[in-house]
């Protein structure tokens, strides 16, 4: 719970300085959320595939997030990444499923985000794809690597 007392000046400068830390904390949720789904992913791994390399298994998240703001709200989440290989394959489908979670946690089970997130980035392997998902929409592109959430 956060108190505070002061009078109104004071009151409007703590709030503008609290505002302008909304994309940084947003970017942080967001980055943080990724690591603990890529985490349990990779913890999961070695039940899912018959072999995994270690590489596969390693984990090393390095993906680029860039959050649209319009009115104190998300508009738009983008995340890039770099290369293109096993890992960063696994970086963001990662990320599609704790995007997916996160936007209706309540209706969308692990299971369920993990076949729309096979379902997105299987159909973008030959064009950007476009997939809506209950009132947002996924845009899942391989060259570069990127998704966005609009």
């Amino acid at each position: 719970m956060i108190e505070y007392t002061s009078n109104a000046k004071d009151g409007a400068r703590w709030l503008g300085r609290a505002e302008r830390q909304i994309p940084y904390a947003t970017s942080l949720a967001l980055n943080r959320t990724a690591a603990a789904i890529q985490k349990a992913i990779t913890e999961l791994m070695p039940q899912v595939f018959d072999r995994p390399t270690p590489y596969t298994l390693r984990g090393n998240v390095d993906v680029d997030i860039v959050v649209g703001l319009e009115g104190g709200r998300v508009q738009r989440i983008e995340a890039i990444r770099a290369d293109r290989n096993d890992g960063a394959m696994r970086d963001m489908m990662c990320l599609t499923i704790g995007l997916m979670r996160g936007i209706q946690p309540e209706y969308v089970s692990i299971e369920d985000a993990l076949k729309d997130g096979t379902h997105l980035w299987s159909g973008a392997a030959q064009k950007p794809l476009k997939k809506a998902f209950y009132f947002d929409t996924f845009t899942a592109k391989l060259t570069p690597l990127s998704l966005v959430v609009e």
